[in-house]
């Protein structure tokens, strides 16, 4: 099997573990990167990102919070929570960096305007401006939502083949093992 057919399998078990359905007749040919609904598979490296388009997209809305929160509609509001809200779920700061922006969802305009504008001098008011903060940082540089090296050393995805008196695996962490059945 090919290198790029190796990388698409991985790929393809990722979104499945996602909670993707897949079918069999619309993938596309094997590739070791692919972008699921904005999020980047990156199989070669173990990773997952936000996409480039996306995460253009959502600095738009973070900036335009930020520079003008009076006139932010909540109907915007709603949206970038759940944009931001699906991407969150597979970082490991991302749940709880949305805790500050659902509360925002419940403020009134004149709360949320001084909430993100920094006039709240509240607990609340720190944490909406610092998640936002972590949400433009995280955007703006790499965009890396989940990686295998984030994971514990107990973690470990391992690709291996095997014939009748041999065998040889690499796993996750880039280490290989080989050798003879006895």
């Amino acid at each position: 099997m090919e290198i790029s057919s190796k990388m698409f399998d991985k790929c393809m078990r990722i979104v499945l573990w996602l909670g993707f359905r897949t079918s069999a007749g619309k993938v596309a040919k094997p590739s070791p990167k692919n972008i699921v609904l904005g999020v980047e598979l990156d199989c070669a490296n173990v990773a997952i990102r936000c996409g480039t388009e996306r995460a253009a997209n959502l600095l738009t809305m973070l900036q335009a919070l930020e520079t003008s929160p009076e006139t932010f509609e909540f109907k915007q509001l709603e949206s970038l929570v759940g944009k931001l809200g699906f991407i969150a779920f597979k970082s490991r700061d991302g749940p709880h960096r949305m805790v500050p922006l659902y509360a925002l969802k419940w403020l009134s305009k004149d709360m949320r305007v001084a909430a993100v504008s920094g006039e709240l001098k509240t607990k609340l008011g720190a944490s909406v401006r610092a998640a936002l903060k972590w949400w433009k940082d995280l955007l703006s540089g790499s965009r890396l939502l989940w990686s295998a090296d984030q994971e514990p050393l107990n973690w470990i995805v391992l690709n291996s083949d095997a014939a009748n008196d041999a065998y040889g695996a690499i796993n996750s962490r880039r280490k290989m093992s080989f050798g003879q059945f006895k």
